[in-house]
Parts: structure tokens; sequence; C-alpha cells
């Protein structure tokens, strides 16, 4: 899955690149995107998560909203997905942001910045590991294989789409 969607994630990493560069300062605009972005996911999600995921999305997601409305960031704009999500997908991107996160939130730590809930967010043990073992029964050549993989690169359009929809919001002047 990696291989598969490797220019769509460097792209993605490209896209929040503000904020490896500058993680305290662009730490509203992050949470912002993430936010906006992870709503678009799980309203075009098909089907319910997969057992390894359980309620991972949802903490996270209610950690966002926390995180920003305490930023004065309550009517995030909207944004949907171009299309319905496989829900292994989804999961795919999920999980693997909570991965992410914990390098984010070291970036964020040498700044000496107060560290958001979405970022102390504890993945369940070995739920990564169990996820991928899950992807790894689908036939590599397979039809849900390739339609797993095209909709993780849609996701991560997604996010590319909600870190400039958020980045709009954030620099927008204030009255």
């Amino acid at each position: 899955m990696r291989v598969l969607t490797r220019p769509q994630h460097d792209a993605t990493e490209a896209a929040f690149a503000p904020f490896t560069d500058d993680p305290a300062g662009r730490l509203d605009w992050f949470l912002a995107a993430q936010a906006i972005a992870l709503d678009a996911l799980l309203a075009a999600r098909e089907g319910a998560p997969a057992p390894e995921e359980g309620r991972v999305a949802d903490e996270l997601r209610d950690a966002l909203a926390a995180d920003c409305a305490a930023r004065g960031q309550t009517a995030l704009p909207g944004l949907k997905a171009a299309a319905p999500l496989d829900t292994l997908a989804v999961g795919y991107i999920v999980l693997g942001s909570r991965l992410g996160t914990v390098v984010l939130a070291e970036m964020l730590a040498r700044t000496g910045a107060r560290r958001p809930a979405a970022f102390s967010l504890a993945m369940p043990a070995g739920a990564w590991r169990a996820f991928r073992a899950r992807l790894d029964l689908l036939p590599p050549d397979g039809t849900r294989a390739a339609r797993v993989a095209a909709h993780a690169g849609r996701g991560f359009d997604v996010y590319r789409a909600a870190a400039a929809l958020a980045w709009d919001y954030c620099e927008r002047p204030t009255p």
C-alpha cells in the first residue's frame, strides 16, 4: 500500500511542510486542516471501521474539535471528498497518521509549545500491525487491493485540499 500511494503521500507531506518548518507558528493551521480533512474522510467512508481501528478516528475527531475550539476555530469550513472511500483506505490514512503524529509531537515539543489533545492520543497497542496484516490478506493483484490503494490516494487528496482550505481560513484578515 505504501508503494502504491507514495506519490500522493509525498505530495501531502509537502502540502504540510509549513507546519514541519514552523510547528508552533503553524499549529492552528495544522489542526484546522486535520479537522477539516478527517471530517471529510469519515463522511465519505463506505462501511464500518476495521476492528483494528476501533474508536481511533472518533477520538481523533473529538480531540481535533476540542483543540480547534480552544483556539477560537469554531466555524471551520467544510470539505467533501470527491467520491465515497473504502473503509480500509480511510483506516490506512487514520492509523498511519497516528504514527506520524508521534514524530510531529516531538517536533512541536522541541519548540516549547503546549501539546494539543490530538497529539496526545494513544493508539491501541498493535493496531497498526494488525491493520497491516489485514491489508496483507488482500490479494495484491485483486480488485479490492486496487480499490483500497486508489481510495487511499483520494484520501490523501482530501488532506491536501483541506490544507489549502485551512490556510485560507487561518490567514484571512481579522475584523
